[in-house]
């Protein structure tokens, strides 16, 4: 009898600690890329759509028109597909970049895209996406370029030479170079009506552009020091948020350079906002898993419980990380008993009770291990050994057959 897929459960974003992450949120989704895949993640729970990929992703966006996606990947391919993730025509595939896509920015008309991140020689590029064609030569970086955005005929775009680059078109040309940033400058973002433009840095600063010209209003940040990395710029109507590597969500009010914090305890590496949701990446990504997963507990039909080679165990009907091994040490196994939920640790012979916390070792070797009751039976290659599951002692040992 054929297997069919009842639900697919995607990984969280792949994070890596001082790297800033870009994804995408939509009205009723989320979308970002994992691995070899790109995910379309509904928000009301609905079926997660993935698409997979030859090569190792690293960005997706979606069009205004919602119906067009551009992707990148870690070589510097650019895909770009008409429809949805599970039924589409590849209108362009090409390699654009000499490596990793870093940012995608599509224009208001979704017409064309403009691209970042790194090279040799040149470090961004702007696509139409229905031929393929250049409409420009975004030069002028000079090393890896982290962010870029777009409003009405203006790109701008953020480099680790320390400059925001500003251009107009099409054809895109440069039309000036902005050297405020004193250490990298990791995100741009226009206004949504194109008033200004706003970019943050390495530097904890952020400056205030005219959205026209690029011309500098003011620092934000004068009056505030951050020490820390800006991972994000996003902005609302009437706001600015921005995100950074010190756990801190700041919303900012232009007119008097004064900001709203809220501490979310360890690095945001990404930040998006979709009407009244603002959606912050962490770098634990507490709410899946982003290795390999080990085993998982199905009861009822459903899946309950899972672990991961990170050493993290996810309880998936409260959608809550149920514990995480601070040594990042794989969990092999789960095994549910009477005495609750235990989790076994490779590299060592320790089993934890999730729900005591209590540890404790099973001194035989195993080849595979099950549960009866609150006994854990443990099969080895000379002896079968029953532990107590409440204390780890041993029951009885018997010679395998």
């Amino acid at each position: 009898m054929a297997a069919t897929l009842v639900k697919l459960i995607a990984p969280v974003p792949l994070t890596e600690r001082g790297r800033a992450i870009n994804f995408e949120l939509t009205d009723d989704c989320l979308i970002y890329s994992h691995g070899k895949s790109f995910y379309v993640k509904p928000a009301n729970d609905g079926d997660i759509a993935e698409l997979r990929h030859s090569h190792e992703t690293s960005i997706i966006r979606m069009a205004p028109c919602g119906t067009k996606y551009a992707m990148g990947d870690a070589l510097g391919n650019l895909r770009i597909i008409v429809g949805t993730i599970q039924s589409h025509i590849v209108k362009f595939e090409g390699r654009v970049l000499a490596s990793r896509i870093a940012d995608i920015r599509w224009d208001a008309d979704s017409q064309f895209v403009a691209v970042s991140g790194e090279g040799r020689g040149m470090y961004a590029a702007v696509i139409n996406s229905e031929t393929g064609q250049s409409l420009g030569e975004l030069a002028g970086p000079t090393k890896a370029c982290n962010s870029v955005a777009i409003h009405a005929g203006r790109i701008a775009i953020a480099s680790d030479d320390f400059t925001v680059s500003f251009y107009a078109g099409p054809p895109f040309r440069l039309s000036k170079t902005l050297r405020n940033h004193t250490r990298f400058v990791s995100c741009v973002a226009f206004s949504p009506d194109g008033q200004f433009l706003v970019s943050g840095g390495a530097d904890g600063r952020i400056f205030i552009y005219n959205g026209e010209d690029a011309s500098l209003k003011f620092e934000l940040t004068e009056t505030l020091t951050i020490a820390s990395t800006i991972t994000a710029v996003v902005w609302s109507e009437d706001s600015l948020f921005t995100s950074s590597l010190d756990g801190i969500v700041r919303k900012w009010s232009l007119d008097n350079k004064t900001c709203r914090e809220c501490s979310l305890g360890q690095q945001i590496l990404g930040l998006g906002l979709q009407g009244t949701t603002l959606v912050a990446l962490l770098l634990d990504g507490s709410f899946g898993h982003s290795k390999s997963v080990s085993d998982v507990v199905i009861m009822d039909g459903a899946i309950k419980k899972s672990a991961d080679l990170g050493g993290r165990v996810v309880n998936w009907e409260e959608c809550t990380l149920l514990a995480t091994n601070p040594d990042s040490i794989s969990v092999c196994s789960l095994l549910p008993t009477e005495a609750g939920l235990l989790a076994t640790l490779s590299l060592s012979n320790k089993v934890v009770n999730l729900g005591s916390q209590k540890a404790f070792a099973i001194t035989a070797n195993s080849i595979t291990q099950g549960v009866v009751g609150t006994w854990i039976v443990v099969v080895g290659p000379e002896s079968i050994s029953v532990f107590d599951s409440t204390d780890g002692s041993k029951v009885s040992t018997l010679p395998t057959p």
